[in-house]
């Protein structure tokens, strides 16, 4: 089943008139192709929140529609949201060809809980989240599925472990994907170190209030008595 989305064009460009699209509930945005002059454009936010978070992810192939051209085949280049709100502030589309291959970066999903984890007590590290892969736009995988189950301490997957289809994966092939790494192990202290520092901590000898200040007298009356002495030499 086509996915298909409607955008109406735009004649004004810039933040101004963008902030009056988002006011009036539409979303900002550009279509745009190899050696094609970019269309600016926008559209109902129910509409693109329906494509984008119906479950098709972001490399989805639609039929978009802007005003009254024939339909092309697009895809989201880029979607710009508000750190803080999360609002969708401006989309980009672009227009694909369906006989030339393109580059997408495509999610990677680790499945199975892997025995290092499960027996031993390991640790899942999942480093590579998204690969870059080359394939013609109807060829583009959701997602790329693999199974971590009979990964032991220390096992690794790397990008070449992952399964392909009908693309191909340009990432560098020795990266790590995901890895088992040790359980962190806190380490208790012997009866003897345990003994060692309860000896330490009576022995030390308190210090008690006033000590340093009765040295401290005494060391200026020693004084005192060394500048008399030496007074009392010289008459």
């Amino acid at each position: 089943m086509a996915i298909s989305l409607k955008a109406t064009s735009r004649s004004a460009t810039g933040k101004g008139p963008a902030r009056q699209a988002r006011a009036a509930g539409k979303i900002p945005g550009v279509l745009y192709g190899p050696g094609e002059e970019p269309v600016v454009l926008e559209l109902a936010v129910p509409d693109f929140l329906k494509v984008y978070h119906g479950g098709h992810g972001e490399n989805v192939l639609m039929d978009l529609t802007v005003d009254a051209m024939e339909p092309r085949k697009v895809l989201f280049r880029e979607v710009q949201r508000d750190p803080v709100t999360e609002q969708v502030l401006h989309v980009d589309f672009y227009h694909v060809s369906l006989t030339k291959k393109i580059r997408v970066h495509v999610p990677v999903h680790l499945e199975g809980v892997p025995d290092g984890v499960k027996n031993s007590g390991g640790i899942l590290q999942h480093i590579m989240r998204e690969v870059e892969v080359e394939c013609l736009p109807g060829d583009i995988p959701e997602n790329i599925v693999m199974d971590v189950s009979e990964l032991g301490i220390h096992d690794a997957i790397h990008v070449s472990d992952l399964p392909t289809a009908k693309f191909e994966l340009v990432d560098d092939m020795a990266r790590t994907v995901a890895s088992v790494i040790p359980p962190v192990v806190s380490k208790e202290p012997t009866a003897e170190e345990e003994a060692e520092a309860a000896l330490g901590e009576e022995g030390a000898e308190p210090e008690r209030i006033g000590d340093s200040d009765e040295k401290e007298g005494d060391a200026k009356a020693d004084a005192k008595g060394d500048d008399k002495s030496k007074g009392e030499s010289k008459s």
